[in-house]
């Protein structure tokens, strides 16, 4: 029989294993809803291919925690590895060695660790634990690993008790009287064994997420925490100190109708970022679902059921065919989607769901505050990409020859239109959206030392909102995206924080610096005007992104305290906290962000999820403070940054508003700015993290950019 794919294996083991066996290896929980759609949502994702790309040399080798492997797969903990192959897990061992493969051997191996580390000598190896109520049996477990070689201690976390499978409960599943769980025969010695091997209720529901420091009292080992599948989850194990995360559901064993793993996978990415390294496990069944999971984040793939039905099929050499038919299809479709290396863009893959009708072909696009830091780089995704568009409106009331030269530099065939004026301008406006469909409007000013004056904020960021959204009923403009900013939320005057918040997070607010409340009133504007009647009788759809701080290439506040960092032999001014973690953004990442929120209120089922909300704009970019970017962006080229705040936060906060006094008492014979104030010290030192979970969930938001991507892309704030 030639074995083509991974079904073939499937399709031997099914047929020539004995039915128990075939039955428990294969079972899932309850109606195996969670088994099925872990495969099944691989099949919902789709590629983004690239073209034209040297792909002679191929690089598919990766590290884990540290450990060179041959390709971003590896084999899951399984137990009863014997009921496929004589010679059990040894077989699988001496597989993922020759391989150069990661193995993770279960608690429940029907060999023993000494067994196994002797099969495979010099082979990676973690060990999987399942917390049983005898602690010291578990604790002699982890310490043998230890002992063994095992180079890393995987904690299971979704089984306080067994999931009910039910094909195991009509077949009576017992292991052979010749088999056992060799590495706990003489825990339960007296005990009454079960079906499994091992006493009922052996295994300890009383484990919570403070057994990991127990865990750490016992072992230098690694810990990886498997069974994650929630943001909130992944936040606590981060907290707790592991080093990495298998995002898995047992292979659909569990809990049913929970989620696929690999729609998790993004979710407890995004909540790590890049903290820890992410791993998946359930589903896998080609190569370019390896490629799929590492494009969505995952540093490696785990696969459970197809390793048994290679040693189903010839032991050791048929799990090496397994491995191997998925390393060729995986280094197949890196070259066909355009990569070389296993390092991926995010961006590679979208759900099929997510792509269709998102397109902007034949549109007419309007974008204010084109010659800005955000609205050029809009600009350019939108003339690089969106090739079918048909013209592209750019204002903004003055462009740079820099900026002009960037955008001479797309000769495609959509049209460019370059209109400066003012945003005040009720006629200029009109002209500006005639037989336009889409607007984005970028266009504000920005203050947070206040600068400019109160009038002036609100005549531009209010009313020329305001006149803008007429202009837009007045000539049938249909969509209208608006770059709000994180300051419409907070931080208050109190400076209360706020951790991974989303939209429904609730948050006292009554800022009264006048940039904010400018931002405030005009998103206001913006999303009260979703559903207004156009003079042709259509509707008028808008929605509003809050950006976080934006960071990248040409950003001038970056450049701005760089040049203070140089007056300052090359030592940055610390101007907030350390722990006051905000979430900055690539400015790649948010001008994706307004393309792709902009296609989803052009494809109906998107717009009546997306239209008249607004959502938080975020990426993968590390949690540090305002001070800690500017650093992280440039330590490499030798910069320092200040340990600690110049004076108390308090003392600061009161120095501050002195300053202020001194303004108002000045303001009747001089205009005196302070360079602080109370708004800005709050601002720069207030915990607030925001998640981008729901304009990933509505609009199909994924970050563009990795971390390592965005600081590449900033370089020397070029």
């Amino acid at each position: 029989m030639s074995m083509v794919c991974l079904s073939d294996f499937e399709d031997y083991a099914k047929k020539y294993l004995p039915k128990i066996a075939w039955d428990y290896f294969a079972a899932g929980a309850d109606d195996c809803t969670t088994r099925d759609e872990n495969i099944l949502a691989y099949k919902r994702i789709r590629f983004r291919p690239r073209m034209l790309r040297d792909v002679s040399v191929m690089d598919i080798r990766t590290k884990i925690l540290g450990s060179e492997i041959g390709f971003p797969v590896g084999i899951a903990p399984t137990g009863f590895h014997q009921l496929a192959w004589p010679d059990g897990e040894k077989s699988t061992a001496r597989a993922a060695r020759a391989m150069n493969i990661c193995y993770i051997a279960s608690t429940y191996s029907t060999c023993t660790l000494e067994e196994i580390s002797a099969a495979a000598p010099g082979g990676l190896r973690w060990f999987q634990l399942y917390i049983h109520r005898n602690r010291a049996a578990s604790q002699q477990l982890v310490q043998r690993a230890e002992a063994l070689g095992f180079q890393g201690l995987v904690l299971t976390a979704d089984l306080p008790y067994s999931g009910k499978r039910r094909d195991d409960v009509r077949n009576g599943f017992r292991l052979p009287p010749h088999m056992k769980v060799k590495n706990l025969e003489r825990a339960f010695e007296g005990d009454d064994w079960s079906e499994y091997g091992l006493p009922p209720n052996s295994l300890d529901p009383s484990v919570t997420w403070n057994d990991i420091y127990w865990l750490r009292s016992l072992t230098r080992l690694p810990i990886i925490i498997k069974g994650i599948l929630t943001k909130e989850d992944a936040e606590l194990a981060v907290k707790h100190g592991v080093q990495g995360i298998i995002v898995s559901n047992h292979g659909g064993r569990q809990l049913d109708e929970g989620p696929a793993t690999i729609d998790a996978l993004v979710e407890v990415v995004e909540a790590v970022r890049g903290r820890v390294e992410v791993y998946v496990d359930g589903g896998i069944r080609k190569g370019s679902d390896v490629l799929k999971a590492l494009a969505l984040g995952a540093k490696c793939v785990f696969i459970g059921r197809p390793a048994l039905w290679g040693l189903a099929y010839k032991g050791e050499e048929g799990l090496q065919d397994v491995l191997r038919i998925l390393q060729d299809e995986f280094r197949l479709s890196m070259a066909l989607a355009g990569r070389r290396r296993t390092k991926l863009k995010r961006q590679r893959v979208h759900h099929r769901g997510a792509a269709r009708a998102m397109s902007l072909a034949g549109v007419s696009c309007l974008v204010t505050g084109a010659g800005g830091f955000l609205g050029q780089r809009i600009v350019c995704l939108l003339l690089g990409e969106e090739e079918a568009l048909a013209e592209i409106r750019l204002l903004d009331k003055a462009f740079s020859a820099e900026a002009l030269g960037r955008f001479g530099k797309f000769k495609g065939k959509t049209e460019v239109k370059i209109l400066e004026g003012d945003i005040r301008d009720v006629t200029f406006l009109h002209r500006a959206c005639q037989g336009v469909s889409l607007v984005i409007h970028t266009a504000s000013l920005i203050d947070t030392l206040g600068l400019i004056e109160k009038k002036l904020l609100w005549e531009v960021n209010v009313t020329g909102t305001q006149l803008l959204l007429e202009a837009c009923v007045r000539c049938n403009v249909q969509h209208f995206i608006y770059t709000s900013t994180i300051e419409v939320t907070g931080p208050n005057c109190r400076g209360d924080p706020i951790f991974n918040g989303d939209e429904d997070t609730a948050y006292e607010s009554t800022s009264k610096f006048p940039y904010a409340q400018s931002k405030r009133l005009a998103e206001d504007s913006v999303l009260k005007a979703d559903g207004r009647v156009l003079k042709d009788g259509g509707t008028l759809m808008t929605c509003a992104l809050r950006s976080m701080y934006i960071f990248g290439e040409g950003c001038p506040f970056l450049q701005g305290h760089l040049d203070k960092c140089l007056l300052n032999k090359n030592i940055y001014l610390r101007f907030s906290r350390k722990e006051a973690l905000v979430n900055p953004v690539y400015v790649g990442n948010i001008a994706w962000a307004h393309v792709q929120a902009a296609k989803a209120l052009r494809a109906p089922q998107k717009a009546k999820h997306v239209r008249g909300k607004f959502y938080y704009i975020s990426d993968d970019t590390p949690h540090m403070s305002y001070a800690d970017l500017n650093y992280e962006l440039t330590k490499d080229l030798g910069f320092g940054i200040e340990p600690r705040l110049p004076m108390p936060l308090t003392v600061l906060y009161y120095f501050s508003l002195l300053l202020e006094i001194v303004s108002f008492l000045l303001r009747p014979f001089v205009r005196y700015v302070p360079s602080t104030n109370r708004h800005l010290v709050t601002l720069l030192n207030t915990p607030f993290t925001f998640s981008y979970r729901k304009a990933q969930q509505d609009f199909g938001y994924v970050p563009r950019y990795t971390w390592e991507e965005a600081k590449q892309g900033t370089g020397l704030l070029k």
